[in-house]
């Protein structure tokens, strides 16, 4: 009963030590998930706002394209017809 007792003083006192180290390194680990997750939305963003920029030039262009007949159509028959 003493060697059990003996034990369980000694389980205690490595507890009470671990405890703070242990409340410690939890701390820094959830600080640096959350920097992590924060580093992980900010490149997603970044990311997706890469994409609009992509697609909004693409867009564009197309638009200009499809209007660019059109327009050089309509600015030639004004060059072309006498004043």
């Amino acid at each position: 009963m003493t060697w059990t007792t003996n034990h369980n003083k000694a389980a205690v006192r490595v507890w009470s030590v671990c405890q703070p180290i242990i409340a410690i390194l939890v701390g820094l680990i959830s600080c640096s998930a959350l920097s992590d997750m924060h580093h992980l939305t900010r490149g997603i963003s970044s990311l997706l706002h890469s994409v609009n920029l992509i697609l909004f030039t693409l867009l564009l262009v197309h638009v200009i394209l499809r209007i660019s007949p059109h327009l050089s159509h309509h600015l030639r028959s004004h060059h072309l017809s006498p004043p």
